[in-house]
C-alpha cells in the first residue's frame, strides 16, 4: 500500500489544483500555469547555493539534525513566496483585461487547470528528494526511474520536470538543444558537470549519508563530524562505507 501512496497524493494534488484552476477566467489559468512554472525553474535553480550559505554562515557542522531540513525548506519557501510574488504581479498587469474565447473557454481553462495541476504535483514530486528520508522512501520512491513499480512514478513526473530544468536553465543552444537531448536527466555516478542530470542520485547519496551518519556518527563526539564527516558538505560516508561496516 505504501507503494501506491505517493501516487495517490500526486493525483490529488494534481486533481485539486485542476479544479480551482478551472474555476478562474482562462487567461488567469493561464497565468496561473505560467506562474507555478517559472516558480519552480527559479527556486529549483536557487535553493542550493542559498541553502548552502545559510548552513555554512548560520550553524555548526553538529547541528546536523536541524540543516539537514534546510534544503526542502528553502525550496519551498522559495517557490512559494515566488509563486505568491509573480501571481500579484501578473494578476495586476492585465487588471481589467477581458478576452472572449468562446467555445473554446472551458475546453481551454480545464486544459490549463490539469497542465497546471500535473506542474505543481511534479515540483512537489521533485522537492521530495531533498527531505533526509531513507534512500528510496520505504520503497515508494526509488532514484533510479527503471526501479519503480508503482505505474505513475515510473512515468517519471520528477524527471520530467528536471528536463525542462536542464532545457530551460543550463547554458546551451535554445534552438538545437546541443548536448541537451531529449531523454532528460539520468541517474549517474558522476557528481561533478551537469547539475540537472545528476540530481537525483546527488541526493540520494546524500539521503544515504545522513542515514549512515544517524548510525555511525551520530552517538560520537563532534570531533569526526568536523574533521569532514559532514552528509552537508561531501560525501565522505558514502566512501569510507567499508571502513564502517
Amino acid at each position: 500500500m505504501l507503494t501506491y501512496l505517493i501516487d495517490i497524493a500526486f493525483i490529488l494534488v494534481m486533481a485539486a489544483t485542476a479544479w480551482m484552476v478551472a474555476r478562474q477566467t482562462l487567461l488567469e489559468s493561464v497565468v496561473a500555469w505560467l506562474a507555478v512554472l517559472l516558480s519552480a525553474l527559479i527556486a529549483l535553480c536557487c535553493f542550493e547555493p542559498i541553502a548552502d550559505f545559510i548552513i555554512r554562515q548560520m550553524f555548526a557542522p553538529s547541528d546536523l539534525r536541524f540543516t539537514c531540513f534546510l534544503w526542502f525548506f528553502t525550496l519551498v519557501f522559495l517557490f512559494v513566496w515566488l509563486l505568491v510574488m509573480l501571481s500579484i504581479g501578473f494578476l495586476k498587469a492585465m487588471h481589467g483585461a477581458t478576452f472572449n474565447f468562446g467555445k473554446a473557454d472551458q475546453a481551454g481553462r480545464w486544459f490549463f487547470g490539469l497542465l497546471t495541476g500535473y506542474t505543481l504535483a511534479a515540483f512537489m514530486l521533485t522537492s521530495l528528494h531533498t527531505l533526509p528520508a531513507p534512500r528510496e522512501f520505504w520503497g515508494a520512491l526509488q532514484p533510479e526511474l527503471p526501479l519503480r513499480s508503482n505505474p505513475l512514478m515510473r512515468v517519471g513526473p520528477d524527471y520530467q520536470m528536471l528536463t525542462v530544468a536542464e532545457y530551460a536553465l543550463s547554458p546551451r543552444s535554445a534552438w538545437s538543444g546541443t548536448p541537451w537531448t531529449i531523454r532528460g536527466p539520468l541517474p549517474e555516478a558522476r557528481l561533478e558537470g551537469n547539475r540537472w542530470s545528476s540530481f537525483p542520485v546527488r541526493y540520494a547519496l546524500w539521503r544515504e549519508a545522513i542515514e549512515l551518519y544517524r548510525e555511525e556518527y551520530a552517538p560520537r563526539s563532534g570531533e569526526e563530524l568536523k574533521a569532514g564527516t559532514n552528509p552537508n558538505s561531501n560525501f565522505a560516508l558514502i566512501r569510507d562505507r567499508r571502513n564502517l561496516r
